[in-house]
């Protein structure tokens, strides 16, 4: 079973974002995507820092310079399943927020792209990642700028309207 799927109590997580206890009485409980994610995030770092904590000692124990990078090796293959699965992850995470954007399709030779080499999907680099996210942050103040400009409009509307209204009511004595 993955790292990942454990979580509290023994509950594991099955293919479809549910939670289950084996033959709980109310059955499978739905989580939101964006929590299962976090959950996943948080099983990747920990085993990623096991795999970590478990080369220490063998690097320390190591007695020549080619073991050592044997050992380095061994590691790094080891922990990049893990680091490629939390890049996917920020990957659709920040697509799901871009979804409205115009975003370059991934190319072999691309500055936004990367093809992963254990998952076999494509995942942003640091500098796409950050041009993406950069560009829905703009898109986010644009869309507060035109929502304060419509409710600028609104108040105007509803200001003139009881001010009319006012008058009204003083014109007819009210």
């Amino acid at each position: 079973m993955p790292a990942s799927s454990k979580l509290w109590n023994g509950l594991t997580v099955l293919p479809g974002c549910r939670l289950s206890r084996g033959s709980a009485p109310w059955g499978a409980m739905v989580i939101p995507l964006s929590i299962r994610e976090l959950l996943e995030l948080d099983a990747y770092r920990r085993t990623i820092k096991a795999i970590d904590h478990a080369y220490e000692l063998t690097l320390g124990e190591a007695g020549s310079d080619a073991e050592r990078e044997r050992a380095r090796y061994k590691r790094h293959w080891e922990t990049l399943l893990y680091s490629e699965q939390i890049e996917a992850i920020r990957t659709r995470r920040l697509l799901r927020k871009a979804d409205k954007l115009a975003i370059d399709y991934a190319v072999e030779d691309g500055a936004l792209w990367k093809r992963s080499i254990q998952l076999d999907c494509w995942i942003l680099t640091a500098s796409g990642y950050s041009e993406i996210r950069n560009a829905v942050r703009e898109e986010r103040k644009e869309q507060w700028r035109a929502a304060m400009a419509r409710m600028g409009w609104l108040i105007g509307i509803f200001g003139s309207f009881t001010g009319l209204l006012s008058v009204w009511r003083l014109a007819r004595g009210l």
